[in-house]
């Protein structure tokens, strides 16, 4: 599961929402001015109104919470010691068998889902300070789940500003690790 998208579906939704209501003001608006409707129906329908603004936003905040919560489990469950993660290019490692930085990238994207034969890959050049063994990895589990408590944080922001040039560039997408990203 991917849940970056499932927190920005969340996003959207609630936007959405919020958007709706906005309309129902501005058309309780119009009643009101136009003597359609009485001072006193127009208070009691907003007061719904914030009343179902509210709850949409307690809604929303749960369900990114919850998207949260499930995220580092599945980051847990990820980064979890298993043998029948041990790959056999393990024993390359354990060689100490010199690389050149092309076959450690290499190795790196073979494993980019293994989170065991990464940190042995970490592990190994690491111990090879003098190569340049850098590699494009994926991040770790106090990356990972740093990075996406921050979009949790962010999104719970846009949540409750929702119409502001933060929401904007929050949408767009462009700021958002590629560790978010990630599917479980």
């Amino acid at each position: 599961m991917n849940y970056g998208k499932a927190v920005m579906t969340a996003v959207e939704a609630h936007i959405a929402s919020m958007e709706g209501i906005d309309v129902q003001e501005r058309e309780l608006d119009k009643e009101l001015k136009e003597e359609r409707i009485t001072g006193r129906v127009a208070m009691e329908r907003r007061k719904v109104l914030e009343d179902r603004r509210a709850a949409l936003h307690l809604e929303a905040i749960e369900k990114i919470n919850d998207l949260h919560r499930q995220h580092d489990e599945a980051v847990d469950k990820w980064n979890a010691l298993d043998g029948s993660k041990l790959h056999a290019d393990a024993e390359i490692l354990k060689m100490d068998f010199p690389m050149n930085q092309t076959q450690y990238q290499q190795l790196v994207d073979k494993h980019r889902d293994n989170s065991l034969m990464l940190s042995l890959l970490a592990a190994y050049a690491d111990r090879h300070p003098d190569e340049p063994l850098f590699a494009d990895r994926p991040a770790d589990e106090k990356i990972r789940k740093a990075e996406f408590a921050d979009y949790c944080e962010r999104a719970a922001g846009v949540c409750i500003n929702w119409n502001s040039l933060a929401a904007a560039m929050f949408l767009d997408g462009k700021s958002i690790p590629p560790s978010v990203g990630y599917d479980y």
